[in-house]
Parts: structure tokens; sequence; C-alpha cells
């Protein structure tokens, strides 16, 4: 359970003063205390009261009770019989009766909200059955259905090589073969040379020319010259 602790605490004049009872830079020590105080009686219901052993219990502090008569000096614990009470308990802080009804109502919360959550699971359930029992349905009906024959593609026509065009690749062949065999090749002409970037085929065209076609229409239009020049 959660206990109310100020937000100005730390900078509150009778922690100081506290503080200067033990000592140099001893305000630490009665925050330390005064927290684990609060919270140990928040947590065993004694609304506010600290018995001595209790407090000489604590293990923030090397001296608890030291801490304790300091925190008394400044009014922040209030001698109680057998202990300390801690000052306006009851006014900020909820007392057992509240806290009790306050525990048995978050109880009762959760007992309902976990019913709604298994009611929310059996209705899903239910509906994730009927969707199964659907989609085993559908398929039934897509098996019976006739498949539909699959159309063929058409073939792509591919452009050959005239067997004017493999003579003079073969001339070109010889040729290259006898001029490295006896010193290097002279430079190609300027029309000869072979493009950087070769041309992207398109299916399995491969241009027969040389030098190659750019592309495949050009290719195309090359051979029926070529036919034409011939003729």
């Amino acid at each position: 359970m959660w206990v109310k602790v100020d937000d100005g605490l730390p900078q509150h004049h009778k922690v100081r003063m506290a503080g200067r009872q033990l000592g140099r830079q001893a305000t630490g020590r009665v925050l330390a205390v005064w927290v684990e105080g609060i919270c140990w009686t928040n947590k065993h219901n004694t609304d506010g009261f600290l018995p001595v052993k209790v407090v000489q219990a604590f293990e923030h502090d090397r001296a608890p009770l030291a801490v304790a008569a300091a925190l008394e000096h400044a009014v922040l614990w209030e001698p109680a019989d057998g202990g300390w009470r801690i000052h306006d308990w009851a006014k900020y802080q909820l007392d057992t009766p509240t806290r009790e009804a306050l525990a048995k109502a978050r109880s009762e919360a959760g007992r309902l909200g976990g019913l709604a959550r298994q009611a929310k699971a059996r209705v899903n359930g239910h509906g994730s059955a009927q969707l199964a029992r659907e989609n085993q349905a559908n398929q039934a009906n897509v098996k019976q259905m006739p498949s539909k024959p699959q159309a063929k593609s058409a073939p792509v026509p591919v452009p050959f090589a005239s067997k004017e065009a493999k003579k003079i690749r073969a001339r070109e062949t010889v040729r290259a073969e006898s001029v490295s065999s006896e010193q290097p090749a002279p430079p190609l002409l300027s029309a000869q040379r072979k493009p950087k970037h070769q041309p992207k085929t398109d299916g399995a065209w491969r241009c027969p020319h040389i030098p190659l076609c750019p592309s495949y229409g050009a290719c195309i239009k090359r051979t029926l010259d070529e036919a034409n020049d011939r003729s």
C-alpha cells in the first residue's frame, strides 16, 4: 500500500533541525529513518505507532535510536507508550479501516475483471471455432471447382545470324589470330572499336554483327539492309 510524502520534506525546517541535533551533514540519516518508519507502520497497520524494538532494528542507520531522539526533538515523532507515533499521521495517511476497505474493493474489482476476461475468452474461442469451420468449408468448395487451363506463353522471335555475317566473323577471327602471332595488332578504327557498354540482350537475342548493334531493332534493320545489299 502506498504512503503520502510531501515533496518538500528534504528542505523542511524540522528535518534540518533534527539533522543539526545529530551533528554536521546528518539530514540524510533523518530522512532515511523517517521514511523507513512511515513505511513500516503503514505496512503493519499500526496507524503511525513505532515500537522501540522495531526502530532499534532499522537497517538504514547505524544508530537508529539516536535518530529517533532527534526526530522527537524536532516534533516529527511524538513519544508514546513503548515507542513513538509519527506526527499528524491521521491527517495525511489512511487509517486501518479505510485501507482494509480499499484493499477489499481492489480485490473484488480484480475478481470481477478476471471473470470478465474468462467470459470474453470463451466468446472469442467460440468465434474462432466458427471461423475455422467456415474456412474448411470454403477450402472444400474451392477444391471442387474445375481448374482453368493455363495459357501458354507465345514464343519470342529470335533473329539469326546470316551466312554472310558468319563469314565476316570467321575472317576477322583468322585475321586477329594471324596478327597476334606475328606482331601486335594495329589499333582499330573508331568505327570498329568495341563500345564501352555492351547492349542489353532481349531474351535469347545475341547480335551477330561487328561492331555489335546497340539494340534489338537496330540489329533487325541492319540484317535486312545487308540482305538488300546482297540482292
